[in-house]
């Protein structure tokens, strides 16, 4: 699975043909560029959604969501959400 960096988001298909959404937020500056991307009906898709520097969409997040923090080295750190 490579990053969207340049993309902000990319869909994935299972094996079993389900949707998965991966999103890099690492590029955007501000909460209500999520807005135009449409981030909330991804995330109210009921889809899997796995998002690199989750920080910028929190207050968009369930508190029943899973949170995985997976890191690499010590330069390397990604979130899971």
């Amino acid at each position: 699975m490579s990053s969207p960096s340049f993309s902000i988001v990319n869909e994935y298909r299972t094996a079993a043909g389900d949707t998965v959404y991966h999103f890099d937020l690492y590029r955007l500056n501000k909460p209500e560029e999520l807005e135009g991307i449409g981030f909330t009906e991804y995330l109210d898709s009921g889809h899997y959604c796995f998002v690199e520097w989750p920080e910028l969409g929190r207050r968009y997040f369930r508190p029943a969501w899973s949170t995985w923090r997976c890191a690499w080295a010590t330069t390397i750190s990604v979130i899971l959400t």
